[in-house]
This record gives structure tokens, C-alpha cells and sequence, in this order.
């Protein structure tokens, strides 16, 4: 299984088009979001040790496993929340500016999960 080496949500935010100074509520729930994945690099450790861990079948890997799906888990309630709890346009945004990047890491993290399946 490939796994992409690029932070959550990058470092700076190419999208926003807020000025020096100033943020918009749409940049405000994405920093939100961002506080779960700060600092990326500990996030794709994360991952990228749990992958290591199955890969090598370690006695360790089922956990790691479950510390990615956690980590996920409050990701994705905190994006979900702050898509259904904002306005239509905020949502939009927010949806434009992470959601696919939510994806791809729901698609990884069921990958990892196969390990499980296999395990038992």
C-alpha cells in the first residue's frame, strides 16, 4: 500500500483569501480542524508507524492501528461539525478546503484496517 507523504492540511493556507490581519469564520473552523493535526509530521508518524508496524505483522501494529483510527475519528467529528454547525458558504469552504484530504485518509486508514481482518 502506497501512502502519500504530504501533511493533513498544509502549513500555509493557499486557499484563503482572508487579509494580513484578519479571519473569516471559515478560517476560524479550519484552524479548529488543524489544531487535531498539529504538528502534521506527528500525525504522518503516526500513520506511517502504524503502516511499518502491520507491515512487519509486530505485536504492536493492532494498537497503532486503533491510535490512526482514533485520531480519525476525532478529525472527522470535528470537520463534520464544522460543516453541519456553519453557514452554507462557511461549509462550502471548509468542505473545498480539507474534505478531499478527509478522504484520502478515511480510504488509507480502511486500508490499514484489512490487517485487522486479516489478524483474526
Amino acid at each position: 500500500m502506497a501512502v502519500r507523504r504530504k501533511p493533513l492540511l498544509p502549513p500555509s493556507d493557499p486557499w484563503s483569501t482572508r487579509q494580513i490581519g484578519s479571519k473569516n469564520k471559515a478560517d476560524e473552523k479550519m484552524e479548529e480542524i488543524q489544531d487535531l493535526c498539529e504538528p502534521p509530521e506527528i500525525q504522518l508518524d503516526l500513520f506511517e508507524m502504524a503502516l511499518e508496524e502491520t507491515e512487519k505483522k509486530t505485536v504492536y501494529a493492532r494498537d497503532d492501528r486503533a491510535a490512526v483510527r482514533e485520531a480519525l475519528s476525532q478529525l472527522q467529528t470535528t470537520y463534520t461539525n464544522a460543516v453541519q454547525q456553519s453557514e452554507p458558504s462557511i461549509s462550502s469552504e471548509i468542505r473545498s478546503r480539507v474534505g478531499d484530504r478527509i478522504r484520502e485518509l478515511e480510504a488509507a486508514v480502511t486500508e490499514l484496517n484489512k490487517a485487522d481482518l486479516e489478524e483474526a
